[in-house]
């Protein structure tokens, strides 16, 4: 069964929300139409029940809901879901400063689920999010290759102990992004 949890909401808030329709349809999500595109083009042909539910309140922008948790089985979607979201927020930001988001997994197996998620959405053979992997004692990409051969990754994923390990070990490198 799937819950839908706001963090910080008034419970009528809470009420207007889960009183709101199903959405059938990928492309009344309120998503950019390239991170539509690139979810069909990933072979997404209609979204899951999950998905339907949450995916058009993930992009409100509203103060009294700064943050949005989705809780529910797997196989449901939720991945998805967040990252079609961070896909639409950079589609739609006006910043041009590299923006990048971070996801924490519990393991490497959701590490590796989520960076092939990202992986499979493309627009116009343009990947939407460009992602790496913290993970272990490996330097990030941009370490190995120079900051210019990687500089587009915005979405970096992993674990809270390899994110520890990054962070006492290339931050002082002056790598900070």
């Amino acid at each position: 069964m799937m819950r839908l949890s706001i963090v910080k909401s008034s419970s009528s808030l809470l009420r207007r929300i889960s009183q709101r329709r199903f959405i059938s349809d990928f492309k009344d999500t309120g998503f950019h139409e390239y991170v539509v595109r690139a979810i069909r083009n990933a072979g997404f042909e209609a979204p899951l029940r999950a998905q339907g539910l949450t995916m058009p309140r993930m992009i409100m922008k509203d103060e009294r809901v700064p943050h949005r948790v989705v809780a529910s089985e797997t196989g449901s979607g939720k991945t998805l879901t967040y990252l079609s979201s961070i896909s639409h927020d950079f589609k739609t930001s006006f910043s041009d400063d590299g923006d990048a988001a971070l996801v924490l997994c519990p393991n490497q197996t959701l590490c590796d689920q989520v960076h092939r998620t990202a992986k499979s959405l493309v627009d116009e053979d343009e990947p939407l999010l460009v992602s790496e992997i913290l993970s272990g004692t490996n330097a990030p990409r941009c370490d190995i290759h120079g900051d210019d051969s990687y500089s587009r990754t915005n979405l970096y994923i992993s674990t809270p102990g390899s994110l520890i390990n990054h962070m006492e070990n290339f931050m002082d490198r002056g790598r900070q992004r």
